[in-house]
């Protein structure tokens, strides 16, 4: 978590409206905060603009894609949990993403209680109540 602050922040970098308001929706009820970037640009930009403990990334993205911005940030060095959410369900697909970096692969679409189960102990994110003080 970053410093000074009580609240986790996540980027969610996804272009489709109705699956980044869900989730943008779904992670303030639970008392995330979220920014939402709807094009592989703009999530570049802010994660390396900003400070976030979880970005939850979409491979299919307008301009540059969900891989090339996973790449290019762990190139960079970035050790900000990334957790790749997308409809790309093949094998290979799975394992290009973790073999870029990605801290875990879901695919979509992904039922709420699914999602924390998997990337809350993935990404030590766990409930917002029982977060460190």
């Amino acid at each position: 978590m970053h410093e000074g602050k009580s609240q986790l922040r996540i980027l969610v970098v996804e272009d489709e409206a109705k699956v980044a308001r869900a989730l943008r929706e779904g992670l303030e009820r639970e008392k995330y905060e979220v920014v939402v970037a709807p094009t592989g640009e703009e999530g570049f930009f802010l994660v390396n603009a900003e400070e976030f403990d979880l970005v939850i990334l979409d491979l299919m993205l307008p301009g540059r894609d969900g891989l090339q911005v996973l790449a290019t940030l762990r190139k960079r060095g970035l050790q900000t949990p990334v957790l790749i959410l997308t409809a790309r369900d093949a094998i290979e697909e799975r394992v290009r993403g973790l073999d870029s970096g990605a801290d875990d692969y879901l695919v979509k679409p992904s039922r709420s209680r699914n999602f924390w189960r998997v990337s809350g102990p993935a990404f030590d994110v766990g409930e917002p109540n029982k977060r460190p003080t």
